[in-house]
């Protein structure tokens, strides 16, 4: 793999970790709002995203196994750094959505 393929991918892989970021951050506004149908659907898009983002990543793992990647730099780390924070808050986003529906299920009871 040459340093222009590299980055390529390792852009990729910052770009789809970003939306699935902006998704899950989304999920959690709308949740807020009550609105969990469209929550639920950001949050697949959100997984969807990861999925996309993890092709690459393992695209970037392959290469640097097969290869030895020449250039496997600070962009690369980077973008790795992007996919782990994305799929941490994916969980988090999971979590307080399930609070705002349960603060919902309280006060549409009372």
């Amino acid at each position: 793999m040459t340093p222009d393929e590299l980055n390529e991918l390792s852009c990729m892989l910052i770009a789809y970790a970003g939306e699935a970021y902006a998704h899950f951050n989304k999920a959690i506004d709308l949740a807020s709002e009550g609105d969990f149908e469209a929550s639920d659907r950001e949050v697949s898009e959100g997984r969807e995203a990861i999925a996309t983002a993890h092709k690459s990543q393992i695209s970037l793992l392959q290469a640097d196994a097969t290869d030895g990647v020449s250039g496997m730099g600070v962009l690369a780390v980077h973008a790795q750094d992007h996919l782990m924070n994305a799929m941490s808050f994916e969980n988090t986003a999971k979590r307080i959505v399930a609070l705002y529906r349960r603060i919902s299920a309280i006060e549409s009871r009372g």
